[in-house]
């Protein structure tokens, strides 16, 4: 909650730039990781066969941590930019459909079907979010686009 406000506040108040926040906001989560990552396995004691095995990492590992890092990278400059257009409250809002994403998408890519329950539980969330939609006073097309947009990516 507190990267959102201040996110806003950066982005509104004092004319941020939505690349340069997103671009720094990945780098120093690249950076931070990397030495996670990287930095505790000089502080890990490790037989000489283990140490072998860690050396070995497939390239698989580096292009699935790679598409994983574009999405990340995306679902990022994608919040900045509804949060550049819209109010942060309206951003949450959209953000709150993300059940309706998650039924969407398992079905689609695992053909798993949920129960009528569940199916009716999400129309209360699709109606506030169309009444929040109808009655919001800083709605734009590009902020609603790119909050809906981050939502998708980030299922």
């Amino acid at each position: 909650a507190v990267t959102l406000i201040l996110n806003k506040y950066f982005l509104s108040y004092m004319g941020g730039d939505t690349d340069l926040l997103a671009c720094s906001q990945t780098s120093a989560a690249a950076m931070l990781g990397g030495l996670t990552v990287y930095g505790t396995r000089y502080y890990q004691r490790r037989s000489p066969d283990e140490a072998d095995d860690a050396s070995h990492t497939s390239s698989t590992f580096y292009r699935d941590v790679g598409i994983v890092g574009l999405m990340r990278f995306v679902t990022i400059v994608l919040g900045l930019l509804s949060l550049k257009h819209v109010a942060a409250s309206f951003t949450e809002t959209v953000k709150a459909s993300s059940p309706v994403f998650a039924v969407i998408f398992s079905y689609l890519m695992l053909g798993q079907r949920t129960g009528i329950v569940v199916n009716l539980s999400l129309i209360p969330i699709m109606a506030g979010l169309v009444l929040t939609t109808y009655t919001e006073l800083s709605f734009t097309a590009v902020g609603f686009g790119a909050a809906i947009l981050n939502n998708i990516i980030d299922r």
